[in-house]
């Protein structure tokens, strides 16, 4: 709590309602007298004639509580701690059912002096004993949580040896507020030349390159509190006081063209409120934005709210956080990881170390679980910034005007990296990336590209490629994913991988796909006019013809190209691989593709539209001889005719 905060809530309890303090002793005139002209003394702020007063009062009277109470709030309000708890314990030992500001006051004493277990022990009991103060036993409770954290978190204290991003970096003025790129290749960052601009360095072997100012949207006024999309071309930033701003503080993008970034645009008025609105933290595909704002609506000072792109690609009206990750008080600076399951913010409003404290939280289905406490010394009892992290999770970035090497204060902010620790981390990612085109002519192509999950059918990615095919996009370790490639015009292209076990941390997977023109074929002619597609989200039940729900995805594809294209018709095909008798695999091969088209036809697809054949494991791809080979031959083709 804030020092002069804490003093005036002192002398407020002390001077008035301590006054009702439960007291047998009873003063004659003249200690009456003596008492008076010390609150006198203190009043006007002459507290060594208020001490040498209660003293020569308390020599005579050694138990009269108000006396003893108000010296203890003077040695508070001069910084003496340890005399400050003597004095309040002693008013406490000799009517321990009086004011339970008594308590409030002994509690906010022994944090000062660091005696954290003493002090929760002392919230509890003033929460024990106020029956009246809402307000003032919920900020006890916080600090009661608060107090035992410190305590077991002082004892347990995390690694933490942070590390200068070097003069190519650093310099005279303040650095802050750093991004790092989804693969980890550069950090754009504030640097305030006079006014806040952007500034950015590459990463190589583990070194900075020279800081450069980026091109084309600085300008004379504040720009910072940013975020980039993974593909590098959409930034989102913070910027106060413009004319064409609708609070204080609005968010702002930006897109990259032609080798330089255009001038901020305001996100308009769905977006940015009358409030302040701030801190924004984008989805790796650009589609989700989360930021801070004091908005209507927010719970505390200030909350994260979230908003998201809808089908036109709008931005739609952003939604409260809420419960567990705002709280009465303010959370602000959040980071979503690439892995898109773990976000980092700051917060006064959980148990931590007091002040601002770092969290982190992790996605459960659709919802955020209990924030963690990134633990001390990463937090201290002072106020912490934002921080970024490292794709693989194991480097966080942040500012400080503390040089850690040479141990001193700082007249600037600087920008430093440490270790996160293990179990702060992000799920363990990796990064997707690749290009869409043309099958034909290799040229790239503007397609939407949707990555889903398949055990849990989240879309975890969407996004449309930019004008040469390219995109890319974070993902989590431990689930099985299908890649969806879709433009008007050409046949759509699925395909899946295995993140479970078959990635590297940190390290791209390339995802090249090439798509096939919908060429337009004459009338009646049945001959095909495109070549067979494998369907490779099409899933069934071990030596079975029932479709695995994970294959709705796919047949959701095949019946929005149909209807797409209502003069089309297709033929499914079934293929197994040589384990088995060749009669049963035949009949399994063609029990499948009977399958496949039931489940097109249910979704409302003409039957005549639709013939289906087994090949059993006369038309293998791929060697039978491995399990992957055989993997490759058990397929479901879609050609169309």
């Amino acid at each position: 709590m804030n020092r002069l905060i804490s003093v005036i809530i002192l002398f407020a309890v002390l001077f008035t309602s301590l006054t009702a303090q439960n007291n047998s002793v009873i003063l004659s005139p003249k200690e009456k007298e003596m008492f008076d002209k010390a609150k006198l003394f203190a009043n006007k702020g002459n507290n060594k004639k208020a001490l040498s007063t209660y003293n020569d009062l308390l020599n005579k009277r050694p138990d009269y509580v108000p006396a003893i109470l108000n010296t203890a709030g003077i040695y508070y309000s001069d910084n003496n701690f340890v005399k400050a708890e003597e004095f309040f314990a002693k008013a406490i030992k000799l009517d321990p059912e009086g004011n339970p500001e008594v308590y409030y006051s002994q509690a906010l004493t022994l944090m000062s002096l660091k005696k954290y277990a003493d002090a929760a022990r002392e919230w509890k009991n003033y929460m024990d004993r106020e029956k009246k103060n809402t307000q003032k036993i919920e900020k006890a409770r916080l600090q009661y949580e608060n107090a035992k954290f410190i305590d077991q978190a002082m004892k347990n204290p995390k690694p933490f040896a942070p590390i200068s991003l070097g003069p190519n970096v650093n310099s005279p003025l303040s650095e802050y507020l750093p991004f790092l790129s989804l693969d980890g290749s550069a950090i754009v960052f504030t640097r305030n030349v006079g006014h806040e601009d952007f500034y950015a360095t590459n990463i190589k072997d583990g070194k900075f390159s020279q800081a450069q100012e980026l091109r084309g949207m600085n300008t004379n006024q504040n720009e910072g509190a940013h975020t980039i999309s993974a593909d590098g071309k959409y930034m989102v930033f913070t910027a106060c006081d413009r004319r064409d701003a609708f609070g204080g503080c609005d968010l702002y993008f930006s897109t990259f063209e032609k080798g330089k970034w255009t001038t901020g645009t305001n996100m308009g008025h769905i977006v940015n409120s009358a409030g302040w609105d701030s801190q924004p933290s984008l989805s790796a595909d650009g589609r989700t934005l989360y930021f801070s704002s004091n908005r209507l609506g927010t719970i505390g000072g200030s909350d994260i709210w979230m908003t998201f792109r809808d089908n036109r690609g709008k931005w739609v009206t952003p939604i409260n956080l809420g419960s567990p990750i705002n709280t009465k008080y303010d959370e602000t600076s959040s980071f979503l990881h690439g892995d898109g399951h773990t976000m980092y913010f700051t917060s006064d409003g959980h148990p931590g170390m007091g002040g601002r404290d770092i969290y982190f939280s992790r996605k459960e289905g659709k919802s955020w679980g209990k924030p963690q406490n990134l633990g001390y010394p990463i937090n201290t009892t002072t106020e912490e910034g934002p921080i970024c992290v490292s794709l693989d999770g194991t480097k966080a970035y942040f500012s400080s005007d503390y040089d850690y090497q040479n141990k001193k204060k700082l007249d600037n902010l600087d920008l430093y990296y440490f270790e996160m620790p293990v179990e702060a981390r992000p799920i363990t990612s990796t990064y997707l990336k690749g290009y869409v085109k043309d099958a034909k002519t290799n040229v790239g192509l503007v397609a939407d590209v949707i990555i889903k999950n398949l055990d849990t059918e989240e879309e975890v990615f969407v996004v449309k490629t930019s004008d040469d095919g390219y995109f890319v996009s974070g993902l989590a370790k431990g689930a099985k994913y299908a890649a969806i490639a879709k433009r008007e015009g050409y046949l759509y292209k699925s395909l899946h991988f295995d993140f479970v076990e078959n990635i590297k941390d940190g390290k791209p997977y390339i995802l090249d796909i090439l798509l096939d023109p919908i060429e337009k074929s004459e009338p009646q002619k049945e001959n095909p006019v495109s070549k067979p597609i494998v369907l490779n989200n099409i899933f069934f039940e071990t030596g079975s013809d029932i479709l695995l729900s994970t294959s709705d995805s796919e047949i959701n594809l095949i019946v929005e190209l149909m209807q797409t294209n209502p003069t089309m018709r297709v033929k499914i095909s079934g293929h197994t691989d040589n384990v088995g008798s060749d009669a049963d695999n035949l009949s399994l091969s063609q029990r499948r593709a009977k399958s496949v088209v039931a489940a097109i036809v249910k979704k409302g697809i003409e039957p005549l539209r639709l013939e289906s054949e087994g090949k059993g494991e006369s038309m293998p791809i791929d060697t039978n001889e491995t399990s992957e080979g055989r993997q490759r031959n058990r397929r479901t083709e879609f050609l169309i005719l």
